[in-house]
């Protein structure tokens, strides 16, 4: 089974949600899309428009842990699925111009997929979408994850956060996008002396071109994104 993963809250720009979903259910058919949320009025009407399955949750369990909680979740979810589901790990501001479950098929098979940048960056990978083959080896990736995301021991990590100076975000921002920083950077030692086997996949930029705003500007960006289009080389980017 498919699976699209996501989080929607603090009341965050509703047309930027009803864009993503609809992108996402033109070219992803049958995927399950199931999101997180600390609930808004209009979500009995997206959940019949797009078929997705929302879970409300407390809005204090939101408060300050905002990117730790999505993991949880995450972790959660992937007790109920079975082995071999694959599962999509989004953003919300995302425009699809393609279906994501490809990247599944896309190459070599993988636990884990990423996609690093094409352009040099702080910091290669953007977390707004990753993906996952459900297995025993994702599932101790998961709860390795949460594990180091909620109290940080693994030096690694620990340096990493400290170098670009997220630990003053606690657990409400990057502490998922700098756990697949470091995991890409070691994964080796996580395949060889961790978590046996684990096959961790970079897909580049096709399945999630986010171009730098803070290094080229908006109109670059833009400019970009529709050159990157018109190649055929992206399937997905960032709305806002």
């Amino acid at each position: 089974m498919n699976h699209i993963f996501m989080a929607y809250y603090g009341n965050a720009d509703l047309n930027m949600l009803e864009t993503c979903l609809n992108s996402l259910r033109m070219r992803c058919k049958s995927a399950k899309i199931f999101i997180i949320t600390d609930g808004f009025k209009e979500q009995s009407y997206i959940a019949n428009k797009y078929r997705a399955e929302f879970l409300k949750l407390p809005r204090e369990r939101f408060k300050d842990r905002r990117a730790l909680l999505k993991i949880e979740e995450l972790q959660y979810y992937m007790q109920g699925c079975s082995f071999g589901d694959q599962i999509v790990v989004a953003d919300v501001d995302i425009l699809f111009l393609g279906n994501p479950i490809s990247a599944f098929s896309y190459g070599p098979s993988f636990d884990i997929g990423i996609t690093t940048r094409d352009y040099k960056y702080y910091y290669p990978i953007n977390a707004g979408i990753f993906f996952l083959t459900v297995n025993k080896k994702t599932k101790e990736f998961m709860r390795f994850h949460v594990e180091q995301s909620t109290k940080a021991t693994w030096p690694p990590y620990m340096k990493f956060r400290k170098k670009f100076n997220h630990e003053r975000y606690g657990h409400d921002w990057t502490v998922g996008q700098d756990f697949l920083n470091v995991a890409w950077q070691q994964r080796k030692i996580l395949n060889d002396k961790m978590i046996a086997g684990l096959t961790i996949r970079d897909l580049g930029c096709r399945f999630n071109y986010c171009p730098a705003r803070d290094v080229i500007g908006e109109a670059g960006a833009q400019d970009k994104i529709l050159e990157m289009y018109a190649a055929n080389k992206i399937t997905r980017s960032p709305i806002a």
